[in-house]
């Protein structure tokens, strides 16, 4: 595991900035339904309660069992201690996360651009214009289209289904 305090973008294992924001951290916190499914890997970028909102890289060092479910585990003597940890998505885990079996990878990357918009058509968008990086955009997208949730800012709402 390395923490190490880091600008609010920080560049992952591929040379691109990742958006490591309050806000970001705050969305992804409240996104339980990505949450549950991280697979813990090399290289991902995750929030711990002792290291606050300071990314942290797993370094795979501590082994494949050091994680699971959202929770770093350690073992001392006969004690069993358990760490809440919050994933934060590359933007290539994210873009994975919203593949559909079935479904190209282009068409689905389609229809996120199609739902996202150009971007002088986002700014005019209340909802979409509070999205301030692909990472948060693909996250919503993500929320959106697979689990009828529309973030308000706050938390990740229901959406109701819109009836003709």
């Amino acid at each position: 595991m390395l923490c190490r305090n880091t600008s609010a973008a920080t560049e992952d294992p591929d040379n691109n900035v990742m958006d490591q924001s309050s806000r970001y951290q705050i969305m992804c916190k409240m996104a339980v339904e990505i949450q549950a499914r991280w697979i813990p890997a090399k290289g991902d970028v995750y929030l711990t309660p002792k290291q606050g909102s300071n990314p942290c890289f797993w370094s795979g060092e501590d082994g494949e069992n050091a994680f699971r479910k959202g929770f770093a585990i350690r073992k001392k003597g006969n004690l069993i201690y358990l760490e809440a940890r919050i994933w934060l998505p590359r933007l290539n885990q994210l873009m994975d996360l919203a593949q559909i079996p079935g479904i190209r990878f282009q068409d689905m990357t389609f229809r996120f651009h199609t739902w996202a918009g150009k971007p002088g058509e986002r700014e005019k968008d209340p909802v979409m214009q509070q999205y301030k990086s692909l990472e948060q955009l693909w996250l919503a997208f993500i929320m959106t289209s697979h689990f009828s949730r529309q973030w308000d800012g706050t938390r990740w709402i229901i959406i109701p289904p819109v009836t003709a």
